[in-house]
């Protein structure tokens, strides 16, 4: 922790892990550290603003005693003084040592009496332990506060007296000074500068007192939270003590106040009322499983013939699903052929259309031909006839005035220009052919003649075959629309017959359809009486073994039928025969008719005596329940119920001393 000198001896407080250690950095205190509060000295030489006039000589003095640099603590236990000097690079060495240690400057200040603990007590122990030094250092705190305040008292009794003395001191130099001529103000700051350090130190020790006093009130606090807390944990300790004293008062009261043959007394009781109940149950139970027997073996004759019923309805609707599926088979192949056929038959379309296609394109191109032709051939008859004119170009006649000239001289004129020009013509002929014979050319004249007959002969043919093509392509137009009739039609009567066949489909599907849900409620049926035989075989699952866990692991009520049968034989032979078995049911019927005979006042056990039906009412009977009686009917039994239970009576007297009534 830092603290610079604020006096002549600036005092620093701080901890360090390893001894004292100061910084002195030009006329400056920086930190000092020590292990044990030590009180340090401000080196000589080190500049304070807050300084007196008389400290000035004083620190002159202490200048010339000590060398500059040199640093001298003073320890606050009553330790030896520890003297260090400290380099310009950052290191201090011991005067008695020669080892140089390396110096942090720190900036922060820290107040006289911090106390290393900030954390709270991690465990009990240290919590202990920091309870005893809180105590240790609060009375050794309080002593010296108790000093401190006896020592402010003192110096403000000093103080008084010094002011008094001040006081009187000053009145005898102002009579003084009235003769010398002083002014006053002199005499009022000479007063101040003297008794400016006193104050000065008067304040400094006020202000340590104040922190002291706020440490010790947090620390105050603490201990009073800590005693609280454990003054809540105290109390709720003891209520719990509380709590179980009278837990314990009760148990030896109520030990002692039981009886043990009591105890026992009452545990027999109930566990002969639970032996007692589990009877009756037994009981119920046996006359349950009797009337449920006799209404199965009743209903296992209408149950078969039904299951033989939908047996023979399930293989005429297999059989039935499988025509139909064969004539299903056969719809697939129709439809597969139809589906060929009209496959085929838009190849056909398409065969037919690029014929006609090719055919259009081939008789244009044939009109195409034939036009290049006739416009060959009558460029070559143009050309022809124009090479004919100028070979045998006639004479035109010339009017001329032929007065004054005889007729034998025009005559040999006519045929001397015709000569001339027939010459002139057959050059150029011969010039255009580029033969320079004339057998030449007109075996070329010939040859051209001979073309123009082939080319006649040409378009003669070319417009049979056309005429012919012609005829073709009417035929085919007609041939296709037969055919488009015809296709329709076809699909007229194969929509017919779709639409019959979906008909019967469905009316199949209907079939089915009726014939799964009555098989699934004869199964829910089957699947309810198993359930109801295995709730029952299940009461009684500590005498059969070989019950299934789960109903729907049973395939067949009838094995469950069996089981009880088998389980009742070896009870009826584990009692000792049937004679024996007869008498307990004798005296279990002798017991109810006993009970009935006193009769049960609820309408619904009358209604069942005079209903007889089963007692499982879940399963229906085809007999109709019998009507509820009234109320005078109910309070009066009849005549011959009476007799009934009367003769019961004695046929089961008789049967047990071993001798019959004939009747």
């Amino acid at each position: 922790m830092v603290k610079a000198g604020g006096g002549r001896h600036g005092a620093i407080r701080g901890t360090a892990p390893g001894g004292l250690i100061a910084i002195m950095a030009g006329n400056r205190l920086v930190t000092t550290e020590t292990e044990n509060n030590s009180m340090l000295a401000a080196p000589p030489g080190l500049n304070h603003q807050q300084h007196t006039v008389g400290e000035e000589g004083e620190q002159e003095k202490e200048e010339e005693e000590e060398e500059e640099g040199t640093l001298r603590f003073f320890n606050n236990t009553a330790g030896p003084q520890v003297l260090l000097q400290v380099s310009a690079e950052g290191t201090a060495q011991r005067l008695d040592s020669r080892e140089w240690v390396p110096i942090r400057a720190k900036s922060e200040s820290q107040p006289v009496g911090d106390v290393k603990a900030r954390d709270d007590a991690r465990n009990e122990g240290q919590r202990k332990a920091n309870f005893e030094e809180y105590e240790a250092k609060k009375h050794e705190y309080a002593k010296k506060i108790a000093a401190l305040k006896q020592s402010i008292k003192q110096l403000y009794v000093e103080y008084a007296n010094v002011q008094n003395v001040i006081t009187k001191y000053d009145d005898q130099n102002r009579k003084i000074d009235q003769n010398e001529g002083k002014s006053e103000s002199k005499i009022r700051a000479s007063r101040e500068s003297s008794a400016h350090g006193k104050k000065r130190n008067l304040g400094e020790a006020i202000n340590k007192m104040q922190e002291d006093n706020v440490r010790l009130r947090k620390k105050h606090d603490l201990i009073k939270y800590q005693r609280k807390k454990r003054q809540q944990k105290l109390h709720s300790l003891l209520d719990e003590y509380g709590k179980l004293m009278s837990n314990k008062t009760q148990k030896i009261f109520k030990r002692k106040t039981e009886n043990p043959s009591r105890n026992k007394i009452v545990k027999l009781e109930v566990l002969l009322e639970h032996i007692r109940m589990m009877q009756i149950k037994a009981n119920i139970a046996r006359m349950k499983y009797r009337s449920m027997c006799s209404d199965l073996k009743q209903k296992s004759v209408l149950h078969a013939s039904s299951l033989k019923n939908l047996e023979d309805e399930i293989k005429e609707q297999e059989s039935e699903i499988k025509r139909l599926q064969a004539s299903h088979d056969f719809n697939c192949q129709t439809d597969s052929v139809k589906e060929e056929a009209i496959a085929l038959k838009d190849h056909m379309q398409e065969t037919l259309i690029k014929e006609e296609i090719e055919v259009t394109n081939c008789s244009r191109e044939r009109y195409l031909v034939l036009e290049e032709y006739r416009q060959r051939v009558s460029e070559r008859k143009m050309e022809l006839e124009r090479l004919e004119k100028m070979i045998f170009q006639s004479r035109p006649r010339d009017i001329f005035d032929t007065r004054g000239k005889s007729h034998a001289q025009f005559t040999e004129d006519i045929s001397k220009d015709e000569v001339t020009r027939l010459e002139e013509t057959f050059a150029k002929l011969r010039s255009a052919t580029g033969v320079s014979k004339s057998e030449d050319v007109l075996n070329r004249f010939l040859g051209q003649r001979a073309t123009k007959d082939n080319l006649q002969k040409m378009r003669v043919a070319t417009e049979q075959e056309k005429m012919a093509l012609e005829k073709q392509r009417l035929q085919l137009i007609d041939e296709m629309e037969t055919r488009k009739f015809s296709e329709t039609k076809d699909a007229e009567q194969n929509a017919e017959e779709t639409e019959k066949l979906n008909q019967l489909i469905e009316r199949h599907r209907s079939r089915q359809l009726k014939a799964d849900t009555e098989r699934q409620k004869v199964e829910e049926l089957l699947q309810e009486i198993t359930t109801t035989l295995w709730n029952v075989c299940n009461k009684f699952r500590d005498v059969m073994d070989t019950l299934p866990k789960d109903p729907k692991e049973i395939q067949q009520p009838l094995q469950l039928i069996d089981l009880m049968n088998e389980r009742a034989t070896s009870i009826v032979e584990a009692l000792g025969g049937p004679d024996k078995y007869l008498e307990v049911l004798d005296e279990i019927s002798v017991d109810k008719l006993e009970t009935v005979s006193i009769a049960t006042t609820s309408v619904e056990g009358k209604a069942a005596r005079t209903n007889g039906g089963p007692l499982f009412p879940r399963f229906p009977s085809s007999a109709t329940q019998a009507t509820l009686p009234s109320e005078d009917e109910e309070d009066v039994p009849t005549r011959n119920t009476l007799k009934k239970q009367a003769q019961q009576l004695i046929d089961i007297k008789s049967r047990r001393k071993g001798f019959t009534f004939k009747r």
